[in-house]
């Protein structure tokens, strides 16, 4: 984890990184690249993250320091620090909640891909003599990604029972990649909603907040 965090914030970095083991040797970013690693990681990740592996630190001493560059432990906390910092501006939230709709979006577009992969195969198979679930051979139009996860949690659960009933090698592979998919979405929806929750006004978070604690029990 220190290491992705140096790599994704290390041009925030006044201090020499200069690695001093083989494995870190091609290690060169340029900002944009630097940039596009950064928008992958939640902010919230970093920070969970860094409180982990900074125990790990902490217990594993003079010997994770003599494996890392000169400097490294101090810089991730410097950066670590400066995450932190940014996750109270709600600009930046804002724009990371952005970034996070694109993902959602993505993920939304390659999962209607996967289904229709899936449901061709299926037909095809039915077609054929297969005993095949409705579940399985049919797909519905569905806009939002709750909607889209739930079905496609019930088409990878089907398409595992019955991937013995479906010819070609691929269909692993297949399940991989829905099982992949899903996991995206459910992460994208709960990672959105947090996101859109911390970038509100003061005043509408309070409100919430207060709403919140007078729910009935």
């Amino acid at each position: 984890m220190f290491l992705t965090i140096w790599i994704v914030f290390r041009h925030h970095q006044d201090i020499n990184l200069t690695p001093k083991k083989e494995a870190y040797k091609n290690i060169e970013l340029t900002k944009a690249q630097f940039i596009a690693q950064g928008a992958r990681y939640r902010g919230s990740y970093l920070e969970e993250q860094y409180g982990y592996t900074n125990g790990v630190a902490a217990s594993d001493g003079a010997d994770l320091s003599a494996i890392l560059p000169p400097g490294m432990l101090n810089g991730t906390k410097t950066v670590a620090e400066r995450v932190s910092a940014s996750m109270k501006d709600k600009a930046l939230l804002a724009a990371e909640s952005k970034d996070a709709t694109r993902v959602q979006n993505g993920a939304l577009q390659q999962a209607k891909v996967w289904r229709r992969k899936v449901a061709m195969r299926a037909m095809s198979a039915r077609r054929l003599g297969a005993n095949l679930p409705d579940g399985l051979c049919r797909i519905t139009q569905v806009k939002l990604v709750p909607a889209m996860a739930q079905q496609m949690e019930t088409m990878t659960k089907l398409l595992e029972a019955n991937a013995k009933s479906l010819a070609g090698t691929d269909i692993a592979k297949l399940l991989a990649e829905g099982k992949t998919l899903l996991g995206t979405l459910k992460t994208a929806d709960a990672d959105q909603e947090v996101k859109r929750l911390k970038s509100l006004p003061d005043a509408v978070c309070e409100f919430y907040a207060a709403k919140g604690t007078r729910m009935p029990a």
